[in-house]
């Protein structure tokens, strides 16, 4: 920023300029900008058809014709992010962002932190961003998501709720809510404000899906793979590009991308596949697996995790993945990984349990599935988990029993989830 000082010359400077000259200059500064206003609409309906390349081409000519349109810069931010060029992305947001203190610049900015995975700054970055415009109440949402990724599900929450007090209609104040319930293991609340999420936004697929998870975990078997096939239909569609006005933003920062998507590996056919885990089934999982294109799939989310180690959210689904391949004792490590970094997230425990009666290990099952009835005793669950917390014993197992069979005795109950 320029200096009282400089600013003044600056001015002074201009006031002693002949008339014409002074003219001159401001009208080349107008076309300038106009230009790249015209590029940067360009590089706009580029990313908007899915032309990120071409899209960072013409918001390159933008700033080059004009290196202090914020806009542009803005924009370009945006488009690098799109590719998953993170720290070039924030190069040009904080530049946008110094030649102007704009909340869109750090809806941006806050959007870059939150892929790369640095919640505490995303979240400290919508929070600036609320502070220069209250009006941007999706924020909130963002924020809980970013409370939701770093494993504190009661920021999480509270974030939604203000979200809905606010925006009572808000998809994204919904979606997260469900969402942050389902992980809890609050299925109950979490089918609630899925069905809602749904209401107000129908045929979004990742709800549907979610709910056919909810439904599976209570043992609604046919009513998990009805609402499957809803999903099937939604995913199946030609749609137009995501719109973050679906989430309750304004037209002006609809930037076609929800970012909330991000390190969500499961689908369907994933779920399916779960459900059809007993040995007479290993076809049919084979072959949901397949069709859910799991040999793509999983290198991805085994590559995230890499990556992340410490992300529960990724170990999550890397867990419910192996699950669907076969893969349980390494979904069973995964699992109880999640519930060490996240010990709130209390799913996993019905998810420990189904890995560990699948790998041959009744006794850790038994005892993942009592500890969630401990925790939760008055959510409706699969009577298989019911089954199995009756039976499990007071304190954790040791080590597995020598004798343990590889695959269990009892039907899972196709409580694929």
């Amino acid at each position: 920023m320029f200096s009282n000082r400089i600013v003044a010359a600056l001015l002074l400077s201009l006031t002693m300029v002949p008339p014409a000259t002074a003219q001159l200059v401001q009208t080349w500064d107008t076309k300038a900008r106009e230009r790249s206003q015209r590029l940067n609409s360009a590089g706009i309906t580029a990313l908007d058809k899915g032309q990120t390349t071409q899209a960072v081409v013409l918001l390159n000519q933008a700033i080059a014709t004009d290196p202090n349109d914020h806009i542009a810069l803005n924009t370009l931010g945006i488009a690098l992010a799109k590719q998953g060029k993170y720290d070039e992305a924030l190069e040009h947001l904080q530049k946008a962002y110094a030649l102007k203190h704009d909340a869109e610049t750090l809806l941006s900015t806050g959007m870059v932190y939150y892929l790369q995975h640095d919640y505490e700054a995303a979240i400290k970055t919508w929070n600036r961003a609320l502070e220069l415009d209250g009006k941007i109440t999706p924020l909130y949402g963002d924020i809980g998501f970013a409370f939701l990724r770093s494993g504190d599900l009661q920021n999480a929450e509270d974030s939604f709720r203000k979200l809905i007090k606010l925006k009572p209609n808000s998809h994204l104040a919904y979606t997260g809510l469900a969402l942050t319930k389902y992980l809890s293991g609050e299925v109950t609340a979490a089918m609630k404000a899925a069905e809602q999420a749904r209401t107000l936004a129908p045929g979004f697929a990742p709800i549907l899906l979610l709910l056919a998870k909810l439904e599976f975990v209570q043992g609604n078997t046919e009513a998990g793979k009805q609402q499957l096939k809803s999903w099937q239909l939604a995913s199946g569609k030609k749609v137009a590009p995501f719109q973050m006005t679906t989430l309750g933003y304004p037209v002006q920062h609809d930037f076609h991308w929800n970012i909330f998507a991000a390190d969500q590996f499961d689908n369907g056919n994933f779920l399916l596949a779960r459900a059809r885990l007993l040995p007479k089934e290993e076809g049919s999982r084979r072959s949901y697996a397949t069709k859910g294109k799991m040999a793509i799939v999983l290198p991805q989310a085994k590559a995230a995790a890499e990556t992340e180690p410490e992300d529960f959210f990724i170990l999550h689904e890397l867990g419910l993945l192996e699950l669907a391949n076969g893969e349980y004792s390494s979904a069973a490590e995964h699992f109880a990984k999640v519930m060490q970094l996240c010990p709130s997230c209390r799913i996993d425990w019905l998810h420990l349990a189904r890995a560990q009666a699948l790998a041959g290990k009744p006794s850790e099952a038994a005892y993942a599935a009592k500890e969630f009835v401990r925790q939760l005793p008055d959510e409706k669950i699969s009577p298989v988990f019911a089954s199995l917390a009756a039976g499990a014993k007071d304190e954790a197992p040791n080590k597995p029993q020598e004798s343990s069979p590889k695959r269990p005795v009892a039907d899972p109950g196709n409580t694929g989830f």
